[in-house]
């Protein structure tokens, strides 16, 4: 459990990476595959004394197969759940904390990578309108987070202005 804390620690972090979601999921994985085949060299050593009662072998064979459930469970849990973290990317478009930064320095390569992933996204009217014009509205840098700033757009009526974004 203390590797699944790890993870939740670093994904609860707002300016997390896509990637780093991905390498951290990975982490997870790799250190539960660690212990369950440490699980398998354990019952492995246990089966070959012969102090060890029938019963205690049996307790002992019951217990190694529900842990390594548990760590099947947990990796293919993280699997699924981590796998697609496209819309973390899409969210750090969105972060009124980076607009003053963004509208300086356009993060052009993000919005290459999401047009793809997203099909719907018209990439020239997002990147050059609609985002341009978000990063520069100074009401828009006091929103908290995605959500706020689409809050702002609904609530203003700017659907038609800002339709890729507010998709």
């Amino acid at each position: 459990m203390p590797l699944v804390e790890i993870l939740f620690n670093q994904l609860q972090n707002r300016e997390i990476d896509p990637s780093l979601a991905q390498k951290a999921n990975f982490h997870l994985q790799t250190n539960i595959r660690r212990i369950r085949d440490q699980l398998d060299d354990s019952s492995e050593t246990t089966n070959n004394t012969n102090t060890v009662s029938k019963r205690r072998k049996t307790e002992r064979m019951e217990w190694t197969r529900e842990a390594k459930e548990v760590c099947d469970v947990i990796t293919c849990e993280a699997n699924s759940r981590f796998t697609f973290t496209c819309h973390v990317m899409a969210a750090t478009l969105f972060t009124p904390e980076k607009f003053p930064s963004c509208f300086w320095n356009f993060p052009k390569q993000t919005v290459e990578k999401l047009c793809p992933i997203y099909t719907f996204l018209d990439k020239g009217k997002l990147s050059h309108h609609e985002l341009s014009s978000i990063y520069s509205a100074e009401e828009l840098r006091s929103m908290s987070g995605a959500v706020g700033v689409l809050d702002f757009i609904v609530q203003n009526s700017l659907e038609k202005m800002f339709n890729e974004s507010s998709i």
